[in-house]
């Protein structure tokens, strides 16, 4: 991975959901699951994102931060993918 930004979606039950955005390094793959396998045991399991979209690169400030209220923006897209809508469980450790 190259790098990635994770930030709040709304969700149909009222609490927001985590969508994280990956750029990866050339010629790399990484499945979703892959990813939230990766995520479980290492951070609270309501931070474990929903939701993943891989994408070329991230909309940049003019000092090269993240532009979080342009991926809030874009939310949920055809591209993004849902761990709930797959099965893909995340276990409470």
């Amino acid at each position: 991975m190259l790098e990635s930004a994770a930030y709040p979606v709304p969700s149909d039950l009222g609490e927001d959901e985590v969508k994280v955005e990956v750029v990866l390094k050339p010629e790399a793959t990484l499945a979703p699951e892959e990813l939230l396998d990766h995520c479980q045991g290492k951070m609270a399991h309501h931070a474990v994102p929903r939701y993943v979209e891989f994408v070329e690169s991230l909309p940049k400030t003019e000092t090269q931060r993240n532009q979080y209220a342009t991926l809030r923006e874009r939310g949920i897209t055809e591209n993004t993918w849902d761990r709930e809508s797959v099965g893909y469980k995340v276990s409470r450790a």
